[in-house]
């Protein structure tokens, strides 16, 4: 018979086992919450082949973690209706396909699990694509000169943030994955860009 630990129980074990050396016929004190949130941080929209199961088990995990929160990283891994070209980069991507995470999402929370949506404002992961339709809206380099190519996953431009255009993507984009792609996510993670 196959016997699984989480990682916090081996922990909570081995400080528990420590005291006990260091004072014998001592009580260990319960161990106390510590952080309010639990999580992890999950990239998605960079792993295009992890399918429905695959990110239900790594969601089942968690739970048993002990996890609350989960970070599912989006931007441009679902298929936008508004601004294709954010995906087109990632259309083989399972979200891309059939869209996955919705179900994902109503499953963690039947694990106690809340999701929030990932993104990188003005950069990163199908929202540097945006410049490919609209150069013009590419950020700008201390010399005045657009910004260079740049990308993890996904390679494109930074938007430049004081352009009204970029601004007004950006908040179309996030409306648009949070009301009408998952509205059953918990909230809104938003990474400052570098």
């Amino acid at each position: 018979m196959k016997t699984t630990i989480s990682r916090r129980q081996f922990l909570a074990a081995s400080a528990a086992g420590s005291i006990g050396l260091a004072a014998p016929g001592a009580t260990p004190p319960a161990p106390a919450a510590v952080f309010a949130q639990r999580g992890y941080y999950i990239l998605p929209c960079r792993t295009p082949t992890l399918g429905y199961e695959a990110c239900r088990d790594m969601i089942d995990a968690m739970a048993e973690d002990n996890a609350n929160t989960v970070i599912l990283w989006l931007g441009g891994g679902f298929r936008s209706k508004k601004f294709p070209i954010t995906w087109q980069y990632n259309a083989e991507h399972a979200n891309v396909r059939e869209d996955i995470i919705g179900r994902l999402i109503r499953h963690a929370h039947t694990r106690g699990v809340r999701c929030l949506l990932g993104f990188t404002p003005f950069g990163y992961d199908g929202v540097n694509r945006y410049p490919l339709e609209h150069p013009e809206l590419k950020a700008t380099g201390p010399d005045g000169k657009p910004a260079a190519e740049f990308g993890i996953h996904c390679w494109g431009w930074n938007l430049c943030p004081a352009q009204p255009q970029s601004q007004r993507f950006m908040i179309e984009y996030a409306r648009e994955m949070a009301f009408e792609f998952y509205p059953d996510a918990d909230g809104l993670f938003i990474e400052s860009s570098d």
